[in-house]
């Protein structure tokens, strides 16, 4: 772990964003069926993974690395996410019905 007093709250913080933000997808997608509120929550999922290796990966590369397969589930349900989307072009998408 890093010598500096505090250098701990950012991993922290980032850990904490991005366990909202996929709980918050979860009640977005299938408890509200919000398709477009959900991709906008998982492009923000995304980078938050990102931002949690690039911060993790000096720190521990093992746990940098062990971020990888989870980047590239949420890659894949982005993509899924989106194309339903695109096929339910009557869904709401940010909250406003077309």
């Amino acid at each position: 772990m890093a010598s500096e007093p505090g250098a701990e709250t950012l991993p922290v913080a980032l850990f904490g964003v991005n366990m909202a933000l996929n709980a918050a997808w979860s009640a977005l997608f299938f408890g509200m069926r919000r398709l477009g509120l959900a991709l906008v929550d998982m492009g923000a999922l995304w980078i938050s993974i990102v931002a949690m290796i690039i911060v993790y990966m000096p720190i521990d590369p093992l746990a940098g690395w062990l971020l990888l397969p989870y980047l590239a589930w949420v890659s894949f349900a982005f993509v899924l996410n989106m194309t339903m989307q695109r096929l339910n072009p009557a869904s709401h998408f940010l909250g406003v019905t077309r």
